[in-house]
């Protein structure tokens, strides 16, 4: 056992740590670990560190911060040397910890369990105590709504909850059992005289959740939840977890997702949102068990394209449907031209420009800063081409990535094919080695129907030549041309639809609130008049043109050619970029070495070719 500090009691303030001390915590945790003999010195770094790659899984990282959750989390990768996958395995663990065995490691195992004890001369178990506190939570996370903290539990409502449990309806029996759980148990904390509450809202939405699971009506209640409002939702997702994890139930589950997605869809916001969780439900219990069967496959595959539906008839507000299209995308987008064809290759939906002249560049008055002005009607586009309707999406370059595009110098522009096997890096980028995928820029970013974002020019470039093979026609990055061409459409409109802004309701910038890239295609009234979606925010868009600092004499000054190692063009905006940024004339340039969470790219096959 290992003694820690009394930190968790209701009379001391409850600290919070930040990143740093949690890596600390958790280092001097495992060396602590060795110095008593529990842990051999070779594992101590190796637990270590994967403790701390554990708690940053996006469920667990906002439990880290209170010291007593991050003590239950280290306990439990102790003991299970590491976390379960299954979120509700781990709130089991965690909630028997701090229930029956928390003040065994805060006493060292000096003294017989107080709670346990006095359910012994109760003749109850240990669940008979569990299913009244899942009420509790159950009614407290009903009475506290949308709050953000767990909600306050009354003593007296404890004390009658205890009292109802026991067989005699012993009220001194209660009142011992409420002293053993306010000086040795870390489930409920008393917040303040006669006011009890869990340490995170998780425990209450976990407990609650657990009193949910029980119901013998679990879908139909669930759904009825579910259309209170949002504050359900995790509640819900780990009833589900409990019924496939601790009780091997998947039917309910399934019979939630047919209650919520039904054959015949509702048209209402409440209707997509049920879709939506349907989609989490069926991740929750794991997409490979769901289908094992012909209903969970049925019920699979409606989900997924309610979901796409969704996405297409730009329902709910943009950051929910931010949120359902990464569930889309987990789940597997099956929309045309988002992921990959029969054949495993990138299934790319091509868009037909024709050829001719257009407008380019904004005029006096309109143009923010000089490298968009002057205006002029562009002649480059002399052949019809075609750009992808999508930004490359996670899903497709990864096909590049594990078919070995990285290790062939045939797809890398010259000025970095000449050096990249011979040195074995490349510099100017943000790795020091040689790298074989894109720069990692979070789980945020690397949902399989989002944009692929930390790539180079390079990258890029590569990419299309590597496309090009495969498909058996020519396919590269935009012109700068061809690029402005697809998005203003003929007529030199500021936004791809049109003049008028209503920007953050028809693109992915900073104003509409997702704070990171989203599905592609999720605002199709933001699509340009050809139908190319994401022309402007989402990510920046890599172009194969080189850097020109304004418009004068463009036609006869621009430069395509891929040589070299000069700026190159970036247009369109990001998810975190202001009005300015995301219209259509806006120009960047871009170091063609740089690898950022704002940068992305599509591609075009030009000439057209007939048919493909």
């Amino acid at each position: 056992a290992v003694s820690f500090p009394d930190l968790f009691q209701s009379d001391h303030p409850m600290l919070s740590f930040d990143e740093i001390k949690i890596d600390r915590f958790i280092t001097a945790w495992f060396h602590e670990l060795q110095r008593l003999g529990t842990v051999k010195g070779e594992a101590t770094e190796t637990l270590a560190r994967g403790l701390q790659t554990a708690v940053r899984r996006p469920d667990l990282w906002r439990l880290a911060p209170n010291p007593l959750l991050l003590t239950v989390m280290a306990l439990v990768h102790t003991h299970k040397g590491q976390l379960p996958d299954a979120r509700a395995l781990l709130y089991e663990e965690t909630v028997d910890i701090l229930l029956w065995r928390w003040e065994q490691i805060k006493l060292g195992g000096e003294e017989q369990p107080g709670l346990r004890q006095l359910m012994s001369e109760a003749k109850l178990s240990d669940v008979d105590l569990k299913r009244a506190l899942w009420r509790l939570a159950f009614e407290a996370h009903r009475a506290g709504g949308g709050k953000e903290s767990p909600a306050d539990i009354n003593e007296q409502a404890l004390q009658d909850a205890l009292v109802e449990l026991h067989p005699a309806r012993n009220h001194e029996w209660a009142f011992q059992v409420i002293q053993a759980i306010k000086l040795r148990a870390g489930l409920l904390l008393e917040r303040a005289a006669h006011l009890f509450t869990f340490p995170h809202r998780t425990f209450q939405e976990y407990l609650a959740g657990a009193h949910l699971a029980n119901l013998p009506d679990f879908p139909s209640q669930s759904a009825k939840l579910a259309a209170e409002g949002a504050f359900w939702r995790e509640a819900i997702l780990l009833a589900v977890g409990r019924l496939v994890y601790l009780s091997g139930n998947l039917p309910q589950p399934l019979a939630l997702v047919a209650e919520l997605c039904p054959a015949k869809p509702f048209g209402t916001n409440w209707g997509w949102r049920h879709a939506w969780l349907a989609g989490e439900v069926l991740l929750e219990a794991g997409l490979q068990r769901a289908q094992s069967s012909h209903l969970g496959a049925e019920l699979f595959e409606r989900t997924r394209q309610r979901l796409a539906d969704l996405l297409t008839a730009e329902a709910l507000a943009p950051v929910e449907r931010a949120a359902a299209g990464v569930v889309l995308g987990k789940l597997g987008d099956p929309r045309r031209g988002v992921g990959v064809d029969e054949k495993g290759w990138p299934d790319i939906d091509w868009i037909e420009i024709p050829p001719g002249p257009f407008i380019m560049g904004f005029k006096e008055g309109e143009a923010k800063f000089n490298y968009e002005k002057p205006q002029f009607t562009c002649g480059l586009i002399k052949n019809p081409y075609r750009i992808s309707r999508y930004l490359i999406t996670v899903a497709q370059y990864d096909v590049f990535v594990k078919a070995g595009g990285y290790g062939e110098a045939r797809y890398w522009p010259e000025a970095k094919a000449a050096n990249l096997w011979s040195e074995g890096k490349v510099k100017g980028w943000t790795d020091d080695n040689w790298c074989q995928q894109p720069a990692n820029s979070g789980e945020a970013f690397a949902v399989a129907n989002h944009p692929v974002v930390g790539v180079s020019w390079y990258e890029a470039v590569a990419y299309g030549h590597w496309l090009s093979e495969q498909l058996g026609f020519p396919v590269a990055l935009p012109s700068e041309a061809e690029w402005e061409r697809a998005a203003r459409h003929t007529d030199g409109r500021m936004f791809p639809w049109g003049r008028e802004e209503e920007a953050p309701q028809r693109c992915n910038m900073w104003e509409t609130g997702i704070g990171h890239t989203s599905a592609v295609g999720l605002f199709p009234s933001g699509n340009a008049v050809c139908g190319a979606a994401d022309m402007t925010g989402n990510v920046w868009e890599w172009c194969r043109t080189k850097w020109l600092e304004d418009y004068q004499s463009y036609e006869k000054k621009v430069d395509d050619n891929l040589g070299g190692e000069a700026a190159r063009v970036l247009r369109g905006g990001s998810w975190d970029d202001d009005r300015d940024d995301v219209r259509c004339a806006y120009r960047l340039r871009g170091d063609p070495s740089v690898r950022s969470s704002h940068l992305g790219f599509r591609v075009v096959a030009s000439p057209f070719v007939s048919g493909r």
